[in-house]
């Protein structure tokens, strides 16, 4: 997130050094590597790539700055597709930005599996055209919320597990 902000306040003039734009990236990309589930991230993509499912990214920003997120997570090889916003032209909420990767990858709703940490952006509108969620609450700010919910991302596998009745669970 800091690369796109660096960029922004560059283009508008307000960092006018390439070194406060270089030490914003490097911190954006220290914060990747600091978040929580940065390292189980890539075992359960890697579980689940191995159950034969099909993995995509559907994220909303600048390509730039996502595809750097994935590389720097060491996951962007386990994804069969990978659509951002910038790409795509469509970002999240929007339906369409859904909807254009059901199509594009000729996926059927009844067996596409949304996994977001935002209501808005991720869990509402997936939910609005019938695709069974599952909600990331790492803060635990979604209290009220009834639905399928996680709080860690090692939970996913346990979750797909209780939803299909299959074996791909994974101890914590």
């Amino acid at each position: 997130m800091l690369l796109r902000y660096a960029c922004t306040l560059e283009r508008m003039g307000i960092i006018k050094s390439k070194e406060i734009a270089s030490d914003l990236q490097q911190e954006y990309i220290t914060q990747i590597n600091n978040l929580e589930d940065k390292d189980m991230a890539a075992t359960v993509l890697t579980t689940l790539k191995g159950k034969g499912f099909k993995l995509f990214v559907l994220t909303n920003g600048p390509s730039r700055s996502q595809r750097l997120k994935l590389e720097v997570l060491k996951i962007k090889n386990l994804f069969d597709g990978i659509y951002i916003s910038e790409e795509i032209k469509y970002a999240k909420p929007d339906v369409k930005a859904i909807e254009f990767l059901l199509q594009t990858e000729k996926l059927l709703k009844e067996e596409t599996l949304m996994v977001g940490d935002s209501i808005e952006y991720d869990i509402r509108t997936a939910e609005n055209i019938g695709l069974a969620t599952i909600l990331i609450d790492r803060k635990r700010q979604y209290l009220n919320y009834r639905n399928i919910k996680i709080e860690r991302l090692n939970e996913i596998c346990k979750v797909i597990c209780s939803i299909n009745k299959e074996n791909i669970c994974m101890g914590d």
